[in-house]
């Protein structure tokens, strides 16, 4: 794309983002994001993630933290450290740091994803400025919201000891195996669909622990331990408002929807295309799609790209029922 065909994309949705920006609507944000990772050009790539990011006063962290390494990559070191730092006062962890009045987890919960050849750097030159952003942030996470995720936290960790008793070949009982993997997670479940029906779900940018893996763990649990595939309905139903919001991404809720699909619905299709599986070659695919003809507009309608991109940017293959 041209540099004038780059502007008026951009022109377009800046003046829809101003018309809704009092709403914090992340549509065009997930436009200009969707660009990024569609275009073959590392140029335009960069140009619309940081376009993206400017559309609302709250990004989501692992996308700034994206843009970041970009811009380190880029040798814009001043703008990388600027970037680091805000990705930091939203909440990404740069270290293992829980504080000592909340749960010692036995799970990583951490979100240490970016490159150690950014995170070297970055803390060898700015360490004492980072770690301030972090106790800034964690300063201000005395609220509700983090009291809430924190308790999702604390009850994942028991029903996580509970299955690690089998794992570990502590207690040898295929039958009461079966039912806590089912139903561990049951007054979890049900306490967190409360918490959505009374419009209280956490900010992810309030919480010390909330990111892409705590959540979709918490989330897939969740989805699982219902007793009636209504009630799990209900629950998804619940969600989509907050990928709406900015408290969810448009991965986190498909990745959780296609939990449901197996669970409630059949175990061999997945409806968005988010489960892997490795396929008769031994080689990641994503598993067969429950409409593979209309895939593409199921995903554009919850602004994922499409799923020939998608497979390219990961490196796995295609569903086998993929419509050509």
């Amino acid at each position: 794309m041209d540099s004038l065909s780059k502007i008026l994309f951009v022109s377009l949705f800046s003046l829809f983002y101003n018309a809704i920006h009092s709403q914090e609507n992340f549509t065009a944000y997930y436009t200009l994001l969707n660009q990024s990772k569609k275009t073959t050009d590392s140029d335009s790539s960069f140009y619309y993630l940081e376009k993206a990011i400017t559309t609302t006063s709250t990004p989501f962290a692992e996308d700034v933290m994206s843009l970041s390494m970009q811009l380190f990559n880029r040798k814009e070191i001043s703008k990388a450290k600027k970037a680091f730092l805000k990705a930091v006062s939203l909440g990404y962890e740069i270290d293992n740091d829980t504080l000592v009045n909340f749960i010692p987890y036995k799970i990583d919960y951490s979100s240490f994803s970016f490159t150690s050849k950014v995170k070297e750097y970055i803390l060898q030159h700015y360490e004492k400025e980072i770690k301030k952003f972090r106790t800034d942030f964690l300063k201000n996470t005395y609220t509700e919201d983090n009291k809430i995720f924190e308790s999702f936290l604390h009850n994942e960790h028991y029903f996580q000891d509970l299955r690690f008793l089998f794992y570990d070949n502590k207690v040898n009982d295929s039958l009461a195996f079966n039912a806590i993997s089912k139903y561990g997670a049951t007054p979890s479940s049900y306490f967190m669909l409360e918490i959505l029906k009374k419009n209280k779900f956490p900010d992810r940018r309030k919480c010390i622990r909330f990111n892409g893996h705590t959540i979709t763990m918490l989330l897939n649990h969740a989805i699982a331990g219902f007793l009636k595939k209504e009630d799990a309905l209900e629950f998804i139903t619940l969600l989509w408002p907050l990928v709406e919001t900015g408290k969810l991404t448009p991965r986190e809720y498909a990745m959780t929807y296609d939990h449901y699909y197996q669970w409630y619905v059949t175990e061999n299709k997945n409806y968005f295309g988010t489960v892997f599986i490795l396929n008769d070659d031994n080689k990641s695919a994503i598993m067969s799609l429950a409409d593979p003809i209309n895939i593409d507009t199921i995903r554009k309608k919850h602004f994922l790209i499409d799923l020939k991109t998608e497979c390219k940017n990961y490196n796995v293959q295609l569903p086998e029922n993929y419509e050509k």
